[in-house]
Parts: C-alpha cells; structure tokens; sequence
C-alpha cells in the first residue's frame, strides 16, 4: 500500500506561480540556489555518472545528454510554471560553480510536496547538502507557507537519513516508490517553527 497524505497545497500553487526568477534564489552563508537552467544539463550529467551517486539513484533512469535536457525541460522547468516551485541549482558562493541540486517536488503518487538533495561526491562531507536542504525547508514553510513537507530516502543512504533528522524531521513509514523500498519522514510548519524559534 502507498502512503497517502492529504496536503492542502492549492492555494498556495496559485500564490506561487507569479514568482520571479530572483525570488526563486536562495542565498545562503556559502551557497546560491538557483533556478535550474537548460545549461546546467551537462554538469547534473555528470554527477549522476558518477558512481557513488549512482548508488543512491534507484529510482530514476540512466539518462544520456539528449534525455537529460528533455528531463529538465518537461519536468524540473514545468515544475516552476506548474506549481511555482521546484528543484534548484547550487552552486558555490565564490566560484559559482555547479555542485549539485536541492528543493522541493511536489509528488502525484504521494500526494506530498518532496525534500530532494543531490550533491556530486567531491563536495560530499562539507555540509553543503544539511545547509541547501535547511533553507529549502525555511523557504518552503515560510515564504510558501507550505504545511507539510516529506522525505524519501533509500534506506542504504544512512547519511541522508541523518541530514533528514538533523533537520527536525520524523519517520512515518517504509513505502513502495516505483517499486523500490524508502523510508518516509516529514515535518509539519509548526514543528519546523517552534524547533527554529520562528
């Protein structure tokens, strides 16, 4: 069986879809998100090759470049005008160079608006990914006023599992996702709120 959760998130799609580019940036101590561009394709490319990556990556299909462009184009890019939100670049503060992404995905089969982070290994270790997920979650409760948010994770990624619980989130269940096994957690605005003092 699925997990369901009932999340009331139409009202704040529609308050979201007149957002510009420059508010969907987010600026963080050592790290800029940014809206995801067809220009990114070759980098997010190559770090999905990546092995240790790939590892992680179970549910999704090994893309060539031409399958990576037509992936960000109809679903990371459709995401921003359908739901006014989305997965966003990062890049380091000072080189801008691109390290990975990180946001929020709103899931049809779980009726639930998604964490999702993805770093290439050489910037493994450094915190990048605990600090691009904090201010996705601060973002997404407090400038969309989202109630709940989720994360999925495969349950071999331990060191995700324990970014989704240094950021206050709980785990509900195991779930099938596309016919592989994850763990679900969530957090709700209000917890996010009163464990940040907001």
């Amino acid at each position: 069986m699925r997990y369901r959760i009932n999340t009331k998130y139409q009202e704040m799609i529609t308050n979201t879809l007149n957002m510009t580019r420059a508010e969907r940036t987010i600026e963080t101590d050592r790290l800029i998100l940014r809206e995801v561009s067809m220009k990114d394709a070759q980098a997010a490319l190559a770090m999905d090759n990546e092995p240790l990556v790939q590892q992680y990556i179970i549910s999704e299909p090994k893309y060539n470049l031409v399958q990576m462009k037509k992936m960000l184009k109809e679903v990371v890019l459709n995401d921003y005008d359908k739901y006014g939100y989305g997965r966003l670049a990062i890049e380091l503060k000072g080189s801008r160079e691109f390290i990975g992404y990180a946001g929020l995905k709103y899931i049809k089969e779980l009726q639930a608006i998604d964490l999702e982070v993805r770093l290439k290994s050489a910037f493994w270790g450094n915190g990048y990914a605990l600090e691009a997920s904090f201010h996705c979650l601060k973002d997404g409760f407090t400038r969309l006023n989202i109630s709940k948010i989720v994360g999925k994770v495969s349950p071999e990624n331990k060191n995700s599992i324990a970014i989704l619980e240094n950021l206050g989130m709980k785990y509900v269940s195991i779930i099938d996702f596309q016919d592989q096994p994850f763990y679900l957690y969530s957090i709700t605005k209000n917890e996010w709120l009163k464990s940040n003092r907001l």
